[in-house]
């Protein structure tokens, strides 16, 4: 049975920070500010849900891409990102001079762009769903077993009701509330972030989707080989 929309804004209170309390605000009311002090501070970690960088010296790759065109030349001293950059510009023009490319390498490029195009979000709208989604593991990690199921269901609506008119389209209301039900079993408010904040903007299905084609290609290839 639905929760009644007067119990439902009645709970959403208890998304509200302690100093907000005082004023009133619900999260659907503070759904599109800005992050609060301590979800500055949990972007800042780096051991959790993010690989640490490499130690390994990165060579400057040759600037020749097809034995007839060069690139300019990169600085002796460029940054880390600019040697990658130049990397994997370097392979990208290197296929399209061939005119070819089997599936593993249209993969390769499919997934460089995937990674690329991730960040194609504005600022504001992950931002603002990172917001959401660190009040709602905040209060569903608070509710106390006996009423988790009512709760659950609550928090998924004000969720799902603070997210943009696009993303509300995309996504069932039935995977929000799978979302809230994984807040509730993931006690590391930072990973809850990540893969909630992920889910929600489609990113998780989309390398998902990726990762099953690159294993796909990878078994049919072997396949052929091994025959």
């Amino acid at each position: 049975m639905d929760t009644p929309r007067s119990h439902l804004f009645d709970t959403a209170r208890m998304f509200d920070d302690d100093d907000e309390r005082e004023s009133g605000r619900s999260l659907l009311e503070t759904a599109f500010r800005g992050p609060d002090e301590e979800l500055l501070q949990l972007s800042q970690r780096t051991e959790t849900a993010l690989a640490p960088p490499s130690e390994d010296p990165i060579s400057v790759p040759n600037d020749d891409f097809d034995g007839v065109h060069a690139l300019p030349r990169l600085p002796i001293d460029a940054p880390e990102w600019m040697i990658q950059a130049r990397r994997l510009s370097v392979r990208l023009e290197r296929a399209i001079a061939r005119g070819r490319a089997n599936r593993t390498t249209q993969l390769r490029i499919q997934r460089a762009s995937l990674a690329y195009s991730a960040l194609e979000n504005s600022n504001a709208r992950i931002v603002r769903v990172a917001h959401l989604v660190r009040r709602a593991h905040r209060a569903i990690r608070d509710t106390q077993r006996p009423l988790l199921e009512p709760a659950i269901r609550d928090c998924a609506e004000i969720l799902y009701g603070g997210l943009s008119t696009r993303l509300r389209q995309s996504t069932p209301f039935d995977a929000v509330l799978e979302i809230v039900r994984q807040l509730y079993a993931e006690a590391d408010p930072w990973v809850a972030v990540v893969d909630a904040t992920a889910s929600l903007l489609g990113w998780a299905d989309a390398s998902r989707l990726h990762a099953a084609e690159a294993i796909r290609t990878a078994i049919e290839e072997h396949q052929r080989q091994e025959g």
